[in-house]
């Protein structure tokens, strides 16, 4: 009898949710399944298995008709710099850069030069506060007060509680991006949770999705409390430096001295036209939110991982519990609400889980100081993808489903399976 993958990991996924309580929001379902122009993508296709001639000249198919949208979309949106890679059953399949680190520069982007990520840094949080519960430190429906006293927001019920969870899920019961202009304005942590102790919730605590920022980062100070570690030197040790990711970071400091970086480019005028804007050190404050600095090597390293390509480090109980959707986002104005065929999206621990007509996607975005990031998976068919942008153009918000859509049309599940020994 033939099984079908996505069933199987997604029968997984949701008997983990209801093994802990979880309620799910999503109802289980079968699943059937501005660049130089003389650069191209190269084939980096790196594997150990055997693979059948089919399946590399798919590969190849995949390579040229992919180079040719991203020349035609970048061109189109005036895109700076685009490093792109992506992973096919745990071997890379895609490694190439576009543009160059700083605008009219000529600058080359390789694949150890740092970006900002972004918000797609709340992935590492939800991943990492995962892993910490499984080793006791705290639990998912601990009060968030339990670890930082000096909290005190005052609910709209006497039998609310703030838990880690609704941090990390966005279910605070604030309003949308509250205190967002604090953290924008690198206020510390400290002063933002004196704000926060100063006006009260919108809605019910656990009830209503709200994406937030400033009370995400409050994670960070869990973990500090409960591992005697500062987040940077937590994300070092259980994530970055398990996965020999040498060029990540989380601080303003690092990437100042970094010299093989990008340039972030923000919009001027009409026309897509981008400028150079400095680098600032926002979000360094909460950089669980959007801090993290990395490059393509190391975000294809992470990419591999939270795939289950690294089940030393994440292994499925700690992929499971923050790849589980915790609160529908179907109804929020996000421009993947209006990608085609979606069907609902959802939030679990600093990700989002799209449903679609032919797949689920694991996926998150970021944007911060002129950077954008983009990385999503279909833990089904096992193809994943990472994208990191040097500007803010239209292209970020379209990579994701155009990328996914021209696999499509060159392979099927028969197709992408490895030659058989």
């Amino acid at each position: 009898m033939t099984v079908n993958l996505k069933t199987v990991i997604f029968t997984k996924l949701y008997s983990w949710i209801l093994s802990i309580g979880l309620f799910s929001c999503f109802t289980l379902f079968p699943f059937e399944s501005l660049l130089n122009p003389t650069s191209g993508i190269k084939n980096k296709f790196e594997t150990a298995d055997p693979v059948s001639e089919d399946y590399r000249n798919k590969i190849s198919s995949l390579y040229s008709q992919f180079e040719l949208q991203c020349k035609q979309k970048m061109a189109e949106s005036s895109c700076v710099g685009l490093s792109i890679g992506v992973i096919h059953k745990g071997n890379i399949v895609l490694m190439e850069h576009f543009g160059s680190k700083v605008k009219g520069t000529g600058q080359e982007i390789n694949d150890e030069t740092v970006y900002r990520i972004g918000s797609v840094s709340k992935g590492f949080a939800g991943v990492l506060a995962s892993k910490l519960i499984q080793e006791g430190k705290f639990k998912l429906t601990d009060p968030v007060n339990k670890y930082i006293p000096e909290l005190k927001i005052k609910t709209k019920s006497i039998m609310d509680t703030i838990t880690i969870r609704d941090i990390l899920s966005h279910t605070t019961g604030y309003i949308q991006h509250a205190f967002s202009n604090l953290v924008d304005d690198n206020i510390s942590m400290d002063r933002i949770i004196q704000a926060m102790n100063r006006y009260p919730l919108k809605d019910r605590v656990g009830k209503v999705y709200n994406y937030q920022n400033a009370t995400f980062a409050l994670i960070e100070k869990v973990i500090e409390n409960t591992t005697g570690l500062t987040y940077e030197e937590a994300l070092r040790e259980y994530i970055f430096s398990p996965l020999g990711m040498n060029n990540s970071s989380a601080s303003y400091e690092t990437m100042t001295n970094c010299t093989n970086n990008c340039v972030g480019h923000k919009p001027a005028g009409r026309h897509n036209n981008f400028i150079t804007t400095p680098l600032k050190p926002h979000y360094y404050n909460a950089p669980s939110a959007g801090g993290i600095n990395s490059s393509l090597s190391d975000m294809v390293l992470w990419l591999k991982a939270i795939m289950g390509y690294q089940p030393d480090v994440l292994n499925e109980e700690v992929r499971m519990r923050a790849f589980s959707p915790y609160v529908f986002t179907t109804n929020a104005p996000k421009y993947f609400n209006r990608w085609s065929n979606l069907q609902e999206s959802a939030y679990g621990l600093g990700w989002r889980i799209l449903r679609f007509d032919n797949r689920v996607l694991v996926y998150h975005g970021g944007l911060v100081n002129g950077f954008r990031a983009e990385i999503a998976f279909d833990p089904g068919s096992e193809w994943g993808m990472v994208a990191l942008f040097n500007s803010t153009c239209s292209y970020c918000n379209k990579i994701v489903p155009t990328f996914f859509e021209t696999k499509d049309q060159i392979f099927t599940e028969e197709s992408t399976a490895l030659s058989n020994p």
